[in-house]
């Protein structure tokens, strides 16, 4: 059911009208329509009458400078056909009544349509009237074309900003057709100013930036801190505007003079060392980052646990990191839970504790931060903090390898390789070790080197083993290097060269590889 609750009726035409809680009242039906399912006539943009059809050829003001016509009855038909008390809206009117109102596409007496909702209840109906061009009713009962009095100011002359809408959304945009008939639902006289705050707000969320900017930009300009925030949102982002973080730390900085916690923290952030090295002061941010983890803003006091920790401007200090961390941790901040849980695992400001490490570690994992997922992983697989379980290890690899986690996917792949807690399959391990080796996971390198060596899972082809091994030996890997010290030495997949075997075996065992050091000793070579 619609409520016309409130509902009007404009003495001299009979014409109907709702408050929604919006700046204008809307009439309840389409102009020249008489009910709200009704089609109504169409318009082209500044035209007053409908027409049998509607081309570049017949339309008045084809390629000419027009300007905002609302309530003027020169070019505007609602103000025309109604009196001076109606007229068609404007962009800022029809943004507001597609951004902050609710939209339900539902039938109405058999007529498709949007049921719009406004910010007090009562509701309107816009039928899917379709437009006229050289056909009448083109695209009827599954698109609807609302025009607004605003022309696009580009210097074109050609497009108007329209209400387009379908069964799957409605939005305001540029439209290039003047010339065709859409339909008009007009507005009635002004009931109280645009609530420019929400509407910026509901335009940014939306992600509509260059749209929402004006907005907030008139309410930042009075002071308000909110719209403040956005503004240097905006900057910092480079969302609707260049991105300035200069500009940014202007506008985050009126808003946090204020008291807004999120911009006290962008501004600490900003003057962090996480921030551009062009604003670091080390001083300014941990004044920023307190005053707004002081008001219990998470993100802050995990930003201050890193700073203490790192010591970026206060002494170092593992006490005051794990304060910080606990407070976010508690609040249920991610990151704060994994680091809390890394300062466990050490024993650093805190009591070494496997078990308090595996708790913060999985309430992080259960957030979905990878590397929590994968660090309680390792804990299920070993053993540590929690009883040893190798499902549950697999599990937890599973969603951080889901996370694009590389030493996950490796280690999916070593469950398979070596059959823990699964059956051994060389060619499922395969699957996951190239999926890390894509990412430049060392260890995979190796094991795909070691699967083309043997012939496991793969055909044999030492050739590709040697390929695969040097990746990981060229990035330090001892294992890899080793392998490839035997490959010298025997002429697996090389040439055989005795200088080349020792150097790989050499830099394998100085690199603390038990297996090249043997080799080393057996040959009579020292490293």
């Amino acid at each position: 059911m619609l409520s016309f609750i409130g509902m009007a009726t404009f003495a001299q035409t009979g014409v109907t009208y709702v408050d929604l809680g919006l700046s204008v009242s809307w009439a309840t039906c389409n102009l020249g329509a008489s009910k709200p399912e009704g089609y109504g006539n169409y318009y082209a943009f500044g035209e007053l009458s409908e027409k049998a059809t509607f081309t570049e050829t017949n339309y008045k003001y084809l390629n000419k400078q027009m300007v905002d016509y609302s309530g003027d009855p020169k070019f505007d038909a609602a103000t025309y056909v109604l009196g001076k008390d109606w007229r068609t809206p404007t962009k800022q009117e029809m943004q507001e009544l597609n951004i902050l109102c609710e939209w339900e596409w539902i039938k109405l007496n058999g007529i498709t349509g949007y049921k719009v909702t406004g910010p007090n209840g009562n509701s309107i109906f816009l039928p899917a009237a379709g437009c006229d061009g050289t056909q009448k009713r083109t695209y009827a009962g599954s698109n609807g074309y609302f025009r607004t009095s605003s022309p696009v100011e580009d210097g074109k002359n050609i497009s108007s900003w329209t209400l387009s809408m379908d069964d799957f959304a409605a939005s305001v945009h540029e439209y290039g057709s003047r010339e065709s008939g859409f339909s008009i639902r007009p507005v009635h006289a002004k009931l109280r100013e645009i609530n420019n705050l929400a509407l910026g707000v509901a335009l940014y969320n939306k992600t509509l930036y260059e749209d929402a900017l004006p907005y907030l930009m008139m309410e930042a300009e009075k002071g308000n801190s909110v719209a403040q925030f956005y503004i240097g949102v905006c900057y910092n982002l480079g969302r609707g505007v260049p991105k300035s973080p200069v500009t940014a730390l202007g506008w985050y900085l009126k808003s946090a003079e204020q008291g807004v916690k999120e911009a006290q923290y962008n501004v600490g952030y900003l003057y962090s060392r996480n921030g551009p090295s062009s604003l670091r002061d080390d001083k300014e941010a941990l004044v920023w980052l307190r005053k707004s983890a002081d008001q219990g803003y998470a993100d802050a006091q995990r930003r201050l646990g890193e700073i203490y920790e790192y010591g970026w401007g206060p002494e170092q200090s593992y006490t005051d990191a794990a304060f910080w961390y606990r407070k976010a941790a508690d609040q249920g901040q991610r990151e704060a839970q994994y680091l809390l849980a890394s300062l466990y695992a050490a024993g650093k400001g805190v009591e070494a504790s496997d078990k308090e490490a595996a708790y913060w570690f999985e309430k992080s994992a259960e957030q979905g931060n990878p590397g929590a997922q994968y660090k309680l992983g390792m804990y299920y697989k070993l053993g540590v903090g929690v009883t040893q379980n190798y499902t549950n290890a697999l599990t937890w690899f599973r969603k951080s390898a889901k996370n694009h986690h590389s030493d996950a996917m490796c280690e999916i792949g070593l469950f398979y390789y070596n059959g823990w807690g699964v059956a051994k399959d060389y060619s499922e391990a395969l699957i996951w070790f190239r999926k890390a080796a894509a990412q430049g996971n060392v260890v995979s390198q190796y094991h795909i080197g070691a699967c083309y060596y043997a012939g496991w899972g793969v055909a044999q082809n030492l050739d590709e083993a040697v390929s695969w091994l040097l990746k990981a030996a060229n990035s330090g890997y001892s294992d890899a290097q080793y392998a490839l010290g035997v490959c010298y030495e025997f002429g697996h997949g090389v040439v055989a060269n005795a200088e080349s075997s020792l150097n790989w075996y050499r830099l394998a065992a100085r690199a603390g590889n038990a297996n090249a050091q043997s080799r080393l000793k057996a040959l009579g070579f020292s490293y």
